[in-house]
């Protein structure tokens, strides 16, 4: 069964995006992805159904120089 973000379409609105990243994200995590994970799949996902770039949050995981 696809998700959310796959069942997108290029004339898909703004908020039916949003609507169905963040679903698509609960299912993954829901499933056993990690949150970093769960996001890049769904933005990728909803990217090539709609074919348009996304502005993909940044990650939640902050790098501090060793």
């Amino acid at each position: 069964m696809p998700t959310m973000s796959e069942s997108l379409k290029p004339e898909s609105s703004d908020q039916e995006i949003g609507k169905a990243i963040q679903d698509t994200v609960a299912k993954l995590v829901e499933e056993g992805f990690n949150q970093d994970q769960a996001v890049a799949i769904a933005f990728q996902q909803a990217e090539k159904a709609t074919g348009k770039q996304l502005t993909r949050p940044e990650q939640s995981r902050s790098r501090s120089a060793i």
